[in-house]
């Protein structure tokens, strides 16, 4: 199903500030993606924790058989998780880990090459009053780059569950010790805030100067749905 379906090049929301990354409105043909909220609305139901309670959970298609019986969705993780997708995000991030990661370029295209190695699952932040999914940080050490796609249900009122794009201001050796101490307003600026809406993806490169975080949600009724994936490295890379 998946090779019948378009979806717009990556390429087409790329830009470099403040990291390497590119948002794509609309990403999948509309058709497509109303079926996938459909399927997505009925799963969430099925799984959604109880309010106000703080529990994040992944749910990946090759692990949990109850995703089996949403065939659009299934599509679309077979699209998200396929050499080809992971070879687009390739040729619009590798060019810059020069002074970012600790690989070369042809080393991150063998790896996506490996299926065990492309991440892809589906994210589901519960319901809440007034909760912040995930404060200012860094993505794993060994991380590449990662996707997020976002499938917003048609019944969710909440506000707020933005990606923010931070600057770091600061001195490259001295993110870590920044991180500890929590980051502040002198140190990070920010750049873009990318609304949770759906059908919009989201790629991005790691590397020491890739913050970002999620912003307050507010009067969540329903879960915040996000696919969501990435490649990695067997080392730290940056």
């Amino acid at each position: 199903m998946s090779n019948n379906v378009r979806f717009k090049p990556l390429a087409d929301g790329f830009s470099t500030d403040p990291f390497p990354h590119s948002i794509v409105e609309n990403y999948a043909e509309e058709s497509f993606m109303a079926e996938v909220l459909r399927e997505m609305e009925a799963f969430e139901a099925t799984v959604r924790v109880p309010q106000n309670e703080v529990f994040n959970p992944c749910f990946d298609p090759l692990e949990d058989p109850r995703l089996a019986e949403y065939p659009a969705t299934m599509a679309l993780f077979e699209h998200l998780g396929s050499e080809e997708f992971f070879a687009e995000m390739t040729s619009i991030l590798a060019p810059y880990v020069d002074g970012r990661l600790d690989i070369s370029v042809e080393e991150i295209s063998a790896i996506s090459r490996d299926p065990k190695k492309r991440d892809n699952f589906v994210k589901l932040s519960g319901p809440g009053d007034s909760y912040q999914v995930r404060r200012v940080h860094r993505d794993n050490p060994r991380g590449i780059y990662n996707f997020l796609f976002y499938a917003r249900l048609p019944n969710d009122y909440s506000t707020g569950g933005n990606l923010l794009f931070h600057l770091y201001e600061g001195r490259a050796p001295g993110w870590k010790a920044a991180l500890r101490r929590k980051l502040t307003g002198h140190e990070l600026k920010l750049i873009k805030s990318v609304e949770y809406k759906a059908n919009t993806m989201v790629v991005f490169i790691n590397g020491w100067d890739s913050f970002h975080e999620v912003s307050m949600r507010k009067n969540a009724k329903v879960s915040r749905i996000v696919f969501s994936g990435g490649l990695s490295a067997d080392r730290p890379v940056c």
